[in-house]
């Protein structure tokens, strides 16, 4: 693509619009303080935590984004919108709800600060030509939980390193993004209804790591939460899945 049709390319153009708003409502979750009936906001700490958010997000989506061109698909992110409310067919908003605005800052007040939603964004993917020529078939359950799995265990990546070297408050915010991005809304529901054995391991262990890493060094913390996390699954296998 031509440096002057690079601006032209409205896909481009919303990818880069989708990964800035997600990172503003982050950026902007964090910074708030609620110690009831006293709000407070740092514009100073929303800078900061803005900036963090784009590195998170970049990290997540690009991660995604890598492993679906190695499949030879494509993902394109969106800010997560509903229509449907209720099982009725005529329970349907008439617009698109945006959740991605109005999710985070309804938990924030609704747990008095406590909860900080992270991730308002999920994607579409959809093979390239070439693999549909190859494959001769629509995407595997596999090849989309392969992409989904991507981001969050490269933001858990991005936490262990930064707890290495002494970030601590950045690796517990990128293990808090992960584990956001697992719940099943959005991302989280796209792989748990692609590989729930996936998901369930996923999702424990990253619980786990997230508790253990406040407590624990970073080598102990990740033997534990995988074993914990085997465990757990194993035992949700033979209760419910055999």
């Amino acid at each position: 693509m031509k440096f002057d049709e690079i601006f032209r390319d409205k896909e481009w153009l919303n990818e880069l619009l989708v990964w800035i708003v997600a990172s503003l409502i982050s950026g902007f979750v964090l910074a708030l303080d609620l110690k009831w009936p006293v709000l407070t906001f740092g514009w100073a700490e929303f800078g900061s935590m803005f900036l963090l958010s784009l590195l998170i997000f970049f990290v997540f989506i690009g991660t995604q984004k890598t492993v679906a061109y190695f499949l030879n698909c494509k993902t394109r992110s969106k800010l997560i919108s509903f229509r449907r409310f209720g099982f009725r067919s005529h329970d349907i908003f008439q617009f698109d709800f945006p959740a991605w605005l109005i999710w985070p800052f309804l938990l924030f007040f609704a747990t008095l600060g406590y909860v900080k939603w992270l991730v308002t964004t999920s994607f579409d993917i959809e093979p390239k030509l070439s693999h549909a020529r190859k494959r001769f078939s629509e995407l595997t359950e596999g090849d989309i939980a392969r992409v989904t799995i991507a981001g969050p265990l490269a933001v858990i990546a991005l936490g262990i390193i930064s707890r290495i070297i002494g970030f601590n408050s950045f690796a517990l915010l990128c293990l808090w993004f992960a584990f956001i991005a697992l719940i099943p809304i959005g991302y989280g529901y796209k792989l748990l209804m692609t590989s729930r054995l996936l998901w369930f391991f996923a999702f424990v262990f990253t619980l786990a790591m997230l508790v253990l890493m406040q407590v624990t060094s970073t080598f102990v913390t990740i033997v534990v939460a995988v074993l914990f996390a085997a465990i757990a699954l194993l035992a949700y296998y033979i209760l419910y899945e055999k």
